[in-house]
């Protein structure tokens, strides 16, 4: 049997009290990721994903997006904007309250909490950065809810904040374009770029019958070489011929198996996909965040 197995029980409280460095595992790539089963009771579930879905109805893209406002949400005046596949954003004030869509928001917040105070308790000095003190937060948000369709599949890729380190480490030159836009991510996530180790958590409202799949590679992306280095972008490094490469690569793999509610954490400087979803099935919905890890920080954004 592969032992590389993701940790999981009914609470975070229940993972820290076996394995009190479980997000240090995650970083060194010991387990593929982390997950609190049916964290979210399904009725709740049920519900978000039908009031936004409501919200969605008139969008008729393969991907959605619902972002929460960071710097307001931590202000506890929270708002919502509206985003469509190609990033232009149509902002409105929502109220979560009011449409009940806060519950997973703070529920990831809570569980990411726990793994994080239990890395404290045993010795390390970690800190939570608090938003708020710092304008470039301001620009992201804690959560953003997704939906994936039919037709829409997310590639093998792995997440950075960093990925255009590896043009100048493969010998190449960034062009003039590249420059600007990663002077323009200085402005936004530029107290983010701090962290080397980056996972992505996520709590899963529905999932459809078949497809949607989450499959992750035993691959840092700084460990691919530079003859297979993948296609640097903002936030991220894309692998156009990673099929290709894997038999040569030969990394642990895991297809991810998870249900409605549940909360899952995974080390996305890896390399990892999601599979397509055939046609008929109902979308994959999930509030997802990025998290930012060190021996002394954790830091949430996305």
């Amino acid at each position: 049997m592969d032992s590389w197995q993701p940790l999981a029980a009914r609470s975070a409280d229940a993972i820290v009290a076996s394995h009190p460095n479980a997000l240090r595992m995650l970083q060194d790539g010991e387990v593929p990721a982390i997950i609190v089963r049916r964290a979210l009771h399904s009725s709740h579930a049920r519900t978000i994903t039908a009031r936004l879905l409501k919200l969605w109805k008139q969008r008729s893209a393969t991907f959605k997006a619902f972002g929460v406002d960071l710097h307001d949400c931590l202000r506890k005046e929270p708002r919502m904007e509206f985003r469509t596949y190609n990033n232009r954003t149509q902002a409105f004030k929502v109220d979560l309250d009011g449409l009940g869509l806060n519950a997973p928001v703070h529920l990831l917040w809570k569980v990411l909490t726990t793994l994080h105070s239990a890395d404290y308790q045993h010795g390390r000095s970690t800190t939570l950065l608090n938003p708020t003190s710092a304008s470039e937060f301001n620009a992201v948000s804690p959560g953003v809810f997704r939906s994936q369709l039919p037709g829409n599949e997310f590639a093998p890729h792995a997440d950075t904040l960093n990925a255009s380190t590896l043009v100048s480490k493969c010998g190449g030159r960034p062009k003039r374009v590249w420059q600007k836009r990663v002077t323009s991510q200085f402005r936004t996530y530029g107290a983010l770029r701090q962290f080397s180790h980056q996972f992505s958590a996520l709590v899963l409202l529905q999932q459809p019958e078949s497809g949607g799949e989450l499959r992750l590679f035993d691959t840092d992306y700084r460990s691919v070489e530079c003859r297979s280095p993948g296609k640097p972008y903002l936030v991220g490094v894309f692998y156009d011929r990673w099929r290709l490469d894997v038999p040569a690569v030969r990394p642990r793999v895991i297809n991810l198996t998870i249900g409605m509610g549940d909360v899952f954490i995974f080390n996305s400087n890896r390399v990892h996909e999601v599979l397509p979803i055939p046609a008929h099935e109902r979308p994959r919905i999930t509030l997802g965040s990025f998290v930012g890890y060190s021996r002394h920080k954790l830091a949430i954004w996305s």
